[in-house]
């Protein structure tokens, strides 16, 4: 027996499924008959409600916060308005401007902390020519793991893997 092509046999394939698909029957709609009564409430209730202050939604008057009455305060400075002509953006970048400032100053520190990190003093104080000597980094490894320093561990596994390839002769540490 001859074999279909493989395009012939897709198609028939998809035939099918669009066949079976559309023959698993309509669905029926089925009407709601059911009749439905409006319930109306009464007229006197609503004002009982209206009168109400637990239900007074849309008179709630705000008073201004903090950051409100500086906003306004800052409008009523002369040339403001000027400045900041119709976007209240600026006025935006003055306070944080402004807030910055007051930080550093109450703070006392120096704004170029912001932008350089000061490192924290945990060096090794150890020359390349005592690695290879007679300090014992295996003790000072445990002693950093112990402390729960690991920035300082993970060092001091470099310094015995720089000795180990010394003393293999795969690398030549200069002496001092």
């Amino acid at each position: 027996m001859k074999q279909p092509e493989p395009n012939k046999l897709f198609l028939l394939f998809v035939s099918l499924f669009i066949f079976f698909t559309n023959a698993s029957g309509k669905q029926v709609l089925i009407m709601d008959s059911t009749v439905v009564h409006e319930i109306t409430v009464p007229q006197s209730i609503i004002e009982e409600y209206r009168a109400d202050e637990d239900f007074q939604y849309s008179d709630i008057v705000i008073a201004p916060g903090f950051f409100d009455r500086i906003l306004r305060w800052l409008s009523e400075i002369p040339g403001i308005q000027y400045l900041v002509g119709s976007t209240p953006i600026v006025i935006y970048i003055i306070l944080g401007i402004a807030f910055i400032v007051l930080l550093f100053v109450l703070l006392g520190s120096k704004f170029q902390g912001i932008f350089i990190r000061e490192g924290n003093g945990a060096g090794i104080n150890i020359t390349e020519s005592e690695i290879s000597e007679h300090i014992q980094l295996d003790k000072l490894l445990d002693e950093s793991i112990k402390k729960r320093n690991y920035n300082l561990a993970v060092r001091y596994l470099y310094l015995i893997l720089l000795r180990q390839l010394n003393q293999k002769k795969l690398i030549k540490l200069p002496t001092g």
